[in-house]
């Protein structure tokens, strides 16, 4: 294979899931491949969080949410980059495209899509005008970036499937590639612990705060189990937003609920230290409403927890058989679900074992192997 020099966009990975697939991806870039050369474009926000001795690293500074600035980087921005640097291959890792681009362009599409379930019937109506207004953008964007580019690669299966569905994009264009994490680093199946006679039950939702994270819901649910008198903790990460669609409606739930002190909101944690919430928790709570694909899925199974996830198309495809599923409207019915793994200690064990071998299928090496052939294949 000759070295190419490949340029990767990656100014939209700021946080969450994107900000993490950033990291393991230099990461393993500089072991993994030692014939092409890689720029990274990355957010001025990552500034001395993702460090590189071999992968040449620049940060932009393209405007906290200036859509328009956005598009001229994507647009105007990288075509200059092309040029100067005589890149090869340009490998655009947030949902955008470069249109008419001069080299072979891969893109990487992570964003919802319209057709994912419950995206228009429940989160969309929540949005102001202008946000609707903009994600409508978004989509159009999208579509047209997945034509642009020649090849468009998703993180799972039925987000593929939904996308060919919505857009009628070739089937030779599509490649499926799951994400996955350093499972060395949350392995912890033989450390577990009996949790049948414990005084407090410790739930783990290991997220950020957005509108399809379905709070609400969870919040209902963990009234009921109050009412019930089954003695919880839920550990979170989450930081709310005014700016989030569903804050006042959540906020008000939270407020009106005797709660407050059965949750721990732990702010923003590094990830290099994240793990420590798997080890010390007992049930991982994963009641989404949609999804392009679920970082903390792969982690709680490597981390070999007992886990409740919403159901929903892409929590089946990564967990199958290693979670119970619940109706993601229905707090009731996750409530149940709750009961039911604090209570049978057999049916815990069972998923326990069972979600730490189902995460041997999603090494991040093997995801970063994959990657490499495409790339190949682009070029």
């Amino acid at each position: 294979m000759s070295s190419k020099k490949i340029l990767i966009n990656a100014i939209a990975s700021k946080m969450g899931g994107a900000s993490t697939y950033l990291k393991n991806l230099v990461k393993e870039l500089e072991k993994a491949d030692s014939v092409n050369q890689y720029i990274i474009y990355i957010p001025s926000e990552q500034a001395g969080k993702i460090i590189s001795e071999k992968i040449k690293i620049r940060l932009v500074n393209y405007g906290e949410g200036s859509y328009l600035r956005r598009i001229w980087w994507d647009q105007i921005g990288i075509r200059k980059i092309i040029k100067k640097e005589k890149i090869d291959i340009l490998f655009s890792v947030a949902n955008f495209a470069t249109f008419f681009c001069p080299v072979k362009q891969l893109l990487l599409i992570r964003g919802y899509l319209y057709s994912m379930p419950y995206l228009k019937k429940i989160i969309l109506p929540k949005f102001s005008f202008k946000k609707r207004i903009m994600f409508c953008l978004k989509q159009f964007l999208i579509y047209f970036s997945a034509k642009a580019a020649d090849l468009v690669m998703f993180p799972s299966k039925s987000m593929s499937e939904d996308f060919e569905k919505l857009y009628k994009i070739p089937k030779r264009k599509i490649v499926i590639n799951h994400y996955g994490t350093y499972l060395d680093k949350f392995a912890g199946y033989n450390q577990k612990k009996e949790i049948k006679n414990k005084k407090i039950y410790k739930l783990l939702y290991c997220t950020m705060y957005t509108e399809c994270k379905n709070f609400s819901t969870l919040f209902l649910t963990l009234n009921l189990l109050k009412k019930q008198n089954i003695n919880f903790q839920l550990i979170t990460p989450a930081v709310f937003s005014k700016k989030t669609s569903t804050y006042k409606v959540d906020k008000e739930l939270l407020d009106s609920f005797p709660i407050k002190n059965n949750i721990i909101f732990t702010g923003k944690i590094p990830y290099e230290k994240i793990d420590k919430l798997y080890k010390e928790a007992d049930i991982f709570l994963w009641p989404t409403l949609t999804e392009s694909f679920g970082h903390p899925l792969v982690e709680a199974m490597a981390s070999g927890l007992p886990i409740i996830a919403s159901d929903i198309p892409i929590n089946r495809e990564i967990c199958k058989d290693a979670a119970l599923y619940f109706d993601p409207l229905d707090y009731e019915d996750l409530a149940d679900k709750i009961k039911l793994l604090i209570e049978n200690f057999k049916l815990r064990r069972d998923l326990e074992e069972k979600s730490f071998q189902r995460s041997k299928f999603f090494d991040w090496r093997d995801h970063v192997k994959r990657l490499l052939q495409v790339l190949e294949r682009t070029s």
